[in-house]
């Protein structure tokens, strides 16, 4: 691969992770990150 097209990848990944962490800030901040499913309580449904 040549040399300055590698380089210019490494800065897009670079900037695309910069992005990606804005993004994840955001959606912990907002409260919009999917929490992981958790099972009903039955005791809870039956009253």
């Amino acid at each position: 691969m040549r040399k300055d097209v590698a380089l210019s990848f490494s800065r897009l990944m670079a900037e695309i992770l910069d992005y990606v962490k804005d993004g994840a800030d955001l959606l912990i901040e907002n409260g919009w990150l999917e929490k992981v499913p958790e099972a009903a309580d039955r005791q809870e449904l039956t009253h």
